[in-house]
């Protein structure tokens, strides 16, 4: 069944079950009490000869009666001796109503004014009858009402710019009646009983339609929506929202609806970026395999054919095989860190220490063992004491990947590298700049990319794995630290890594 059947029945149900028990409890009271008291209302109410209705009648056509130009015409019409006032009454459509509904209580009655009557359909025999009731009673009151037996007399008189008018009615047995006698409770009450009962029901019913409507207009369109926008989403589209911005519960819901939307959506990008960076990493190992394998298949070739036919050249060809399984080595263990930091699987060993002192003995350590790398290292440091939490040896790594990579892409046989230190709100700040080329400005914010060379060509051996910038960066954010690159003469790397508190504060 769905949601709208569900509210009409419901609501269906809400009337005619109160409507049922109220129905059932008055039957028990009508039961108890209308076998003593019900009779006798009846017969208060009875309307004997049509008496009540006829006494309405009259009453109700008053106003019509009381038209002073009408009645000032008949008057003036009488002195002048014709019947144009009176004509016009006559005639009009109230007044033959009221011949008709008095007709239909079996009624014959008279309209006079001044002594004379301008209209009048009641016999010799029902005015003699008339006078014999009421003569000596109508001389002290201008209206009256009686009844006996089968005879009823109405009489009523009133005052029309004091010009007495008297209309007078007759009800006896030899009058044939269209409606016969019946209670007045039956006539009338019943009647309108009915038709008030008959007017709630036809309210309630378009109230119920109405509410019917209201009520699952309200449920039904966001459910719409939310429906439109599940399919949507089945049909792989995540690129849309739900106009719906109503405060209620089915609004909240639609945001709910958004937000796990958007949430899918980040996690089907995050998967398609997934998807691009395995695709790359396998095509850059591949690659970075591929080019020291062919030189130690080619070195191995010519030690097999006996183009190294000397001691000397025998040695140069070991040489380089052992060179190239050192290049593959470092590929694989560069490969394996990365993953471990990707994954967040590589332990970190904080400690908080001076900055400026740790840099210093990095940098003595690099330039003992890279003496012949013809390397010049500038440092500028600021005066300020700086105390970062870092890991000692992921921190030197950062260090020595950013130094390596300026060697390898120098531009002749030395190079010079800035080494700068200050401070920025939270963050000790590390600059390292080379003398280099510097990268396109196009470039700059893939260089930390997994094998990410800045130059398409990947097949220059001294170009590196393509993975230690990358490495800077993930060992960067495990510091909560960031970095970026830019052109500075040559390549500038800025570091960012958060201040810890000073251990002698402590």
């Amino acid at each position: 069944m769905t949601i709208k059947k569900k509210l009409v029945f419901s609501n269906i149900l809400m009337i005619v079950i109160p409507v049922i028990a109220a129905a059932a409890i008055l039957g028990i009271l009508l039961e108890d009490t209308g076998s003593k008291y019900g009779e006798t209302v009846e017969n208060m109410l009875y309307d004997q000869n049509g008496l009540y209705s006829a006494q309405s009648i009259v009453f109700a056509f008053r106003e019509e009666f009381m038209k002073p130009e009408l009645v000032h015409d008949y008057v003036s019409g009488e002195r002048a001796g014709n019947k144009t006032g009176s004509s016009d009454l006559i005639k009009s459509k109230k007044m033959q109503k009221l011949a008709q509904e008095l007709a239909d209580l079996g009624y014959h009655f008279s309209i006079k004014t001044g002594g004379n009557s301008f209209f009048d359909n009641i016999t010799e025999e029902e005015r003699t009858l008339m006078d014999g009731f009421v003569k000596d009673t109508l001389d002290k009151s201008d209206s009256l009402t009686m009844t006996s037996k089968d005879t009823s007399i109405i009489i009523q008189s009133f005052y029309v710019n004091k010009n007495k008018l008297e209309i007078a009615a007759i009800h006896t047995a030899d009058i044939k009646a269209k409606k016969g006698n019946q209670s007045y409770l039956r006539k009338y009450i019943f009647k309108s009983s009915v038709i008030f009962i008959l007017g709630i029901l036809v309210v309630v019913v378009l109230m119920n339609m109405f509410l019917t409507w209201w009520i699952s207009r309200n449920i039904l369109i966001p459910l719409e929506k939310l429906s439109i926008g599940s399919h949507r989403i089945k049909d792989g589209e995540l690129d849309f929202q739900l106009d719906y911005k109503k405060a209620d519960e089915f609004g909240a819901l639609c945001q709910d609806f958004d937000e796990m939307r958007i949430h899918l959506k980040d996690s089907v990008e995050e998967r398609l970026r997934y998807e691009r960076y395995r695709t790359e990493l396998l095509s850059g190992i591949s690659h970075d395999l591929r080019t020291p394998l062919t030189s130690i298949k080619g070195y191995a070739e010519g030690l097999m054919d006996g183009i190294a036919d000397t001691p000397e050249k025998q040695k140069r060809y070991y040489n380089a095989i052992h060179i190239r399984a050192n290049d593959m080595e470092g590929l694989v263990d560069n490969l394996s860190t990365y993953t471990h930091l990707e994954n967040g699987q590589e332990h970190y060993d904080f400690k908080c220490v001076e900055f400026q002192e740790y840099l210093n003995k990095v940098i003595q350590e690099y330039q003992i063992d890279s003496v012949n790398n013809q390397v010049k290292i500038q440092c500028n440091f600021t005066d300020n004491k700086l105390y970062v939490n870092i890991d000692s040896q992921k921190m030197q790594r950062v260090i020595l990947n950013i130094f390596s990579n300026s060697v390898k892409y120098r531009m002749g046989d030395t190079s010079v590298i800035t080494v700068e230190t200050g401070q920025e709100d939270d963050y000790a700040v590390l600059r390292i700049t080379d003398d280099g080329p510097g990268v396109n400005i196009d470039d700059l914010q893939h260089i930390f990319e997994c094998f990410y060379r800045g130059d398409v060509s990947r097949t220059r051996a001294g170009d590196g794995s393509g993975l230690g910038l990358s490495i800077v960066k993930q060992i960067v954010e495990g510091h909560n630290g960031k970095l970026k690159a830019e052109n500075r003469g040559g390549l500038s790397i800025i570091i960012w890594i958060p201040f810890c508190e000073n251990p002698a504060d402590n």
